[in-house]
């Protein structure tokens, strides 16, 4: 008498292989979704850092003290497309660091996929603090990305403080 040997049939195998792949699928997007959502918080903290210690630093310096993304040059990029988000004292108040200034703060960009972008109604390349903590111009840090679609913005207003606006 023939008995069958304990196992699973071909179709069984066929099905177990597709759930795990779907399974699998899944989890890679779910990660992928996890790691922008990373970077889009590290880039936020970064800038709300950069600005938080500047405003301090004026008010304690009793001076001007700017923030602005450092190009390869080392100088504050126009369009806020550098590898350097800086903070450094501003003496002679052309928003813009000299040889003589004093870098306080620099950060590497952690984001290489997000940029930042400074609007303000002045049109100043840099976020500039005066020794009360204002800034010389409100405006808004929004971080973009690679298309120019707004993700988070950090809206500055005059006294200097910034407030987070999740989603542009």
């Amino acid at each position: 008498m023939y008995t069958h040997g304990r196992g699973f049939s071909l179709l069984e195998l066929l099905f177990a292989v597709f759930i795990a792949s779907l399974l699998t699928l899944a989890s890679v997007w779910g990660f992928r979704g996890f790691a922008e959502r990373s970077q889009r918080q590290l880039a936020l903290h970064t800038a709300v850092l950069a600005l938080d210690r500047a405003r301090s630093l004026a008010v304690i310096r009793r001076g001007r003290v700017a923030v602005c993304m450092f190009n390869q040059a080392r100088v504050c990029s126009d369009d806020w497309s550098g590898t350097e988000l800086a903070v450094f004292v501003d003496a002679n108040q052309n928003r813009q660091r000299d040889a003589d200034e004093e870098i306080i703060y620099q950060q590497p960009w952690p984001a290489t996929r997000l940029q930042l972008r400074w609007r303000n109604w002045r049109n100043e390349r840099a976020i500039t603090y005066q020794a009360n903590g204002s800034v010389v111009s409100n405006g808004t840090l929004s971080i973009n990305d690679a298309n120019g679609n707004t993700l988070d913005s950090l809206v500055i207003s005059k006294p200097g403080r910034a407030r987070i606006v999740a989603g542009g």
